[in-house]
């Protein structure tokens, strides 16, 4: 019965106790076997329970990101006709992504920043990167417009603000 115990231990119950040693007459022998029986029993209900509910799971998670998936290109495909040029980045101010107006402006493609921060980009001069970087500051391009319209909006909030105008 050690050695059953061992290989239920082992999840290995494929085969129901074996309970013929010489002590297969003692009652509390066979009624021990009998537990161990019921136990693997229950545990390979719980085994094919636990698979049961990981497939349910994983066909929700596949769902869910097919649906994530299509969102997120609607999105893209929104910003890809706006006219100015964005970008948006996480959390960590790494850039997540931008529409095909930036991409023009700056002849880059999104492939060449996603991922990166502010000085890992190479197109724009490294002078600038760094200091940008140690300013703890973010860049934003935009229209002119937009720009003065945005700057005017940060002024009046009493934000720090530095502008910078780029010949394109």
């Amino acid at each position: 019965l050690t050695q059953e115990s061992e290989r239920f231990g082992r999840m290995e119950l494929d085969a129901p106790v074996s309970n013929d040693g010489d002590l297969s007459n003692w009652r509390e022998v066979n009624q021990l076997g009998l537990a161990l029986n019921t136990m693997r029993q229950r545990l390979l209900d719980a085994t094919d329970s636990l698979a049961q509910t990981r497939a349910e799971l994983e066909r929700r998670v596949a769902e869910r990101t097919q649906a994530l998936a299509q969102q997120v290109r609607l999105v893209e495909a929104l910003l890809d006709i706006i006219p100015n040029a964005i970008f948006y980045k996480g959390a960590d101010t790494r850039f997540l992504g931008c529409n095909q107006a930036y991409e023009t402006l700056f002849g880059t493609h999104r492939s060449r920043f996603i991922g990166k921060t502010v000085l890992d980009l190479d197109y724009l001069p490294r002078a600038v990167r760094e200091a940008v970087a140690a300013a703890g500051m973010g860049l934003e391009f935009m229209a002119s417009e937009a720009a003065a319209r945005t700057y005017n909006l940060l002024a009046s909030e009493g934000r720090r603000l530095a502008c910078a105008l780029i010949a394109v």
